[in-house]
């Protein structure tokens, strides 16, 4: 067993929302989400019209897309930030710093699993502190 694979078998899911007990299985290989999981899991601390409308724009994906392996992976030869979503329904915050461990920059937030519609101020900001980074370095050339 990998380290990383040790280190996530010890996180407990007990008390957390089963996001894989909402997929909706679909034709041609697709599955989606129930509506009232994907509120609970990915948008539970968004505002009530901002998670309607996410909630209203998923759609199907390829299963495929979940059992695939990359063809390259980019953290590993670019740098990289991770936000870790302490609040997140979807992904446990646990499993998320575990990963974040392999990025040069690991920032965490008290939110859920959609920072960009409950707290954009937080995405932007980082953004912009990111863009003058780059900035900074390219003129440092």
């Amino acid at each position: 067993m990998a380290i990383r694979e040790a280190a996530s078998a010890g996180i407990s899911h007990q008390g957390r929302p089963d996001l894989a007990a909402g997929y909706v299985t679909g034709s041609g290989g697709t599955v989606t989400l129930d509506r009232d999981v994907a509120r609970s899991c990915f948008y539970q601390d968004c505002d009530p019209g901002t998670a309607a409308w996410a909630v209203a724009h998923l759609g199907p994906q390829p299963l495929i897309s979940l059992q695939q392996q990359p063809y390259a992976v980019a953290w590993r030869t670019k740098p990289s930030t991770y936000v870790v979503c302490a609040d997140d329904q979807a992904i446990h915050p646990g499993l998320q710093r575990i990963l974040a461990r392999r990025c040069i920059t690991a920032v965490e937030w008290p939110t859920g699993h959609a920072p960009f519609l409950a707290r954009p101020d937080l995405v932007a900001g980082l953004l912009a502190g990111l863009a003058a980074r780059a900035d900074g370095a390219a003129c440092a050339r």
